[in-house]
């Protein structure tokens, strides 16, 4: 066959009438002699994944090819886009293309045509578009988790339908980065509450799902940025590299198309101060919604609304209490309880208490940071492989389990019926459960009860600054 390819429109290679070379894809036409010509239409690309949305709607084809400048371009293209429009896309993404409309047309009628090999995909723009439930788990760097196992990577599927071939390289390659992150990450966090906390509140996401809840979020707020920043990091290193952390300075809406992007992974969220009261208070309002309107996705209908269950842990100089005391008593209240306030600056060594033979916290903290570059991205998916599969057994599992740790909070703290109070208590022993539940599948190596006991401590913490606000408000009102 030379450098030339069989054609076969469900092989992942160009449909009938079409022949991908090395410097592009040509068009096959043949006279009434019966003798073929072929005509170059284009560069290199290939048409990776069908997408489409939570109720297998606004389908389209996901493409991918590297533009002029050696730049990966990737794209998905709805089904309902029109000719001019693909070709536009196409040449402003960089693909080299014929210039006359013969050409243009035939691109049009390739990409249409196009099967590809490669499983269905859940599209990233469209992820829980519409329908309410949330069907699919990001877990970074442009992979998603859902829909019976279909897994997209990057251009690639891996570990659907070849368990033998090149998935198994796959799998050694996932088992040694996990290896990697719980040596340099994971283990330097053990002794140190804040730290499983956030990896545990990264995990959470997937909890969510399994167990019909709403979004969950935690504030670390503090004087160093740096000891606050080393927290964020390290979550964010379950799921992504550092570039996951977002910051706060953005509009609401902005929230929204953030959180659908991210699915229901996890978000993290810097800068608190960096924004007003009344921008706070949007934001958190759409984020505590669960649910926003999508704009630009639009097939000739209504506008769908895209709904998240989501884990946040968040950073900044200041409590969200005092972020929101410029707001109403009510959207004050309300904020609080979507996202607690935990102080960074309390633990014996900053935001840390055992430094694992780094001379000071400063040297524990960049330390960790620099693993975060390098080590990142394995704990969330094998997190969410080891609980998919499991269903209605590990959901009564993880619920009775929270339920007997909240019992357990309740009689340790002596607590009362506060919503606020409740509410708190039901986040802590859910992101509990996470840690432990990865403890239990040598997701992170830590002892057993290292993420419920920082749940618990970080729960008593929370009463005693609250309290303490609380007799403060009391104290000023008289």
């Amino acid at each position: 066959m030379s450098n030339m390819m069989k054609n076969n429109a469900t092989s992942g290679l160009p449909p009938e009438g079409y022949l991908a070379k090395g410097d592009g894809i040509y068009q096959l036409t043949t006279d009434k002699e019966g003798n073929t010509s072929e005509r170059w239409v284009c560069g290199p690309f290939e048409v990776v994944a069908l997408t489409f949305n939570a109720n297998s709607e606004t389908w389209g084809r996901y493409i991918e090819f590297v533009d002029q400048h050696k730049v990966k371009q990737c794209w998905d293209i709805p089904s309902f886009t029109s000719k001019n429009k693909i070709i536009r896309g196409l040449r402003h993404r960089g693909l080299d293309m014929v210039a006359d409309k013969a050409g243009r047309s035939a691109i049009y009628e390739l990409v249409n045509a196009w099967k590809p090999a490669q499983p269905i995909k859940l599209s990233p723009a469209q992820l829980n578009v519409p329908g309410g439930t949330c069907i699919s788990v990001h877990v970074g760097d442009g992979k998603f988790i859902g829909l019976d196992g279909v897994e997209f990577y990057d251009g690639t599927v891996a570990n659907v339908g070849n368990p033998q071939g090149a998935s198994a390289h796959s799998a050694i390659e996932a088992a040694e980065a996990l290896e990697a992150w719980k040596k340099s990450i994971a283990a330097p966090c053990v002794g140190n509450p804040l730290l499983i906390l956030g990896i545990s509140t990264a995990l959470a996401g997937p909890l969510l799902e399994l167990l019909g809840l709403e979004g969950i979020g935690l504030h670390v707020w503090g004087r160093s940025a740096s000891d606050k920043a080393t927290i964020l990091q390290v979550a964010a290193s379950v799921w992504g590299e550092p570039k996951l952390v977002s910051s706060w300075y953005a509009t609401a809406n902005d929230f929204g198309w953030l959180v659908t992007a991210t699915g229901s992974a996890f978000l993290a969220l810097d800068e608190l101060d960096a924004i007003s009261s009344q921008e706070a208070e949007k934001a958190i309002e759409t984020l505590a919604a669960s649910a926003g309107k999508l704009r630009a996705i639009s097939a000739g209908s209504t506008r769908y609304e895209a709904r998240w269950r989501i884990p946040i842990l968040s950073t900044g100089e200041v409590s969200l209490e005092e972020k929101m005391s410029k707001v109403g008593a009510t959207s004050k209240a309300d904020a609080e309880m979507h996202l607690i306030d935990i102080v960074a600056d309390n633990q014996k060594y900053g935001a840390f208490d055992e430094l694992h033979e780094a001379p000071n916290a400063g040297v524990f903290s960049q330390n960790l940071k620099s693993a975060c570059t390098m080590d990142f991205g394995s704990a969330g998916p094998e997190f969410e492989y080891q609980l998919d599969g499991r269903g209605d057994d590990l959901r009564t599992f993880v619920k009775d389990w929270i339920t007997k740790l909240e019992a357990d909070m309740a009689v340790q703290y002596t607590l009362s019926n506060d919503s606020q109070v409740s509410h708190a208590v039901k986040q802590f022993a859910l992101i509990a459960a996470a840690g432990e539940l990865a403890t239990d599948w040598e997701v992170t190596d830590w002892p057993d009860g290292t993420a419920r006991d920082a749940a618990v401590e970080a729960l008593g913490d929370w009463l005693k600054n609250r309290n303490a606000v609380v007799k403060a408000e009391v104290e000023g009102a008289v």
